[in-house]
């Protein structure tokens, strides 16, 4: 049974190619200006979404997002967010990905 709904909001769109673990680099998401000094932040909930499902079995984690840039393509943000979690194997318990304590 779930009891737990853990959403992450989506606030970009991951359109790069490149999913080098030890590396984020902007040019591969569709960041406004003022969200340049943001992308750690994004990415840390990414990992940090998956990790607290993954602790919890009655949970279910949503990656939330709509289509919200053109030059992204139909890529909604949700959607490049599960994307960039799948490729990094962070579904597989952080397999080469970021682990947090507590």
């Amino acid at each position: 049974n779930l009891t737990h709904l853990i959403i992450v909001a989506g606030h970009t769109v991951f359109t790069g190619r490149d999913l080098d673990v030890d590396r984020v680099d902007p040019a591969d998401w569709s960041l406004e200006k003022f969200q340049m000094s943001q992308l750690d932040a994004f990415t840390g909930h990414i990992s940090e979404g998956v990790r607290l499902a993954a602790a919890d079995p009655s949970s279910m984690l949503i990656f939330s997002g709509g289509v919200t840039r053109r030059h992204a393509g139909p890529r909604s943000e949700g959607f490049s967010y599960w994307q960039y979690a799948d490729a990094h194997g962070w579904f597989g318990h952080f397999k080469g990905g970021p682990e947090r304590n507590g």
